[in-house]
């Protein structure tokens, strides 16, 4: 499976990319919203992972424009924050995206694509 993940913090890149890969998975990066949209320009994209609080474009923003876009709609999308830390602030609203918790909400999320 070929997945973007999208993080303006090269810590959460490296791990989110180590992990993915052990399990087997292409894994794509970029920095924030607007990486993310000239990524899926040139690649095939079959999931993406993305923090919520990003400079230039937000992961709430980059959602709702694939959303709104008939070729990358259909695209899982899971929202995380390394930022948030009690369970109430972390929820993605009308965004479409899935509000994942903790790495046993990630683990299932993804098992579920």
């Amino acid at each position: 499976m070929n997945i973007l993940v999208v993080d303006d913090t090269e810590t959460n890149l490296k791990l989110l990319h180590a992990a993915l890969e052990a399990e087997g998975h292409h894994v794509l990066e970029a920095a924030n919203g607007l990486e993310a949209l000239a990524v899926l320009e040139r690649e095939p994209v079959d999931a993406i992972i993305s923090e919520i609080l990003m400079p230039k474009m937000d992961g709430y923003q980059l959602c709702h424009e694939l959303r709104r876009s008939e070729h990358f709609k259909h695209i899982p999308f899971i929202h995380y924050s390394s930022t948030y830390t009690s369970p109430g602030t972390g929820a993605t609203g009308s965004s479409g995206g899935r509000r994942v918790g903790n790495s046993e909400d990630y683990e299932r999320d993804l098992g579920n694509l």
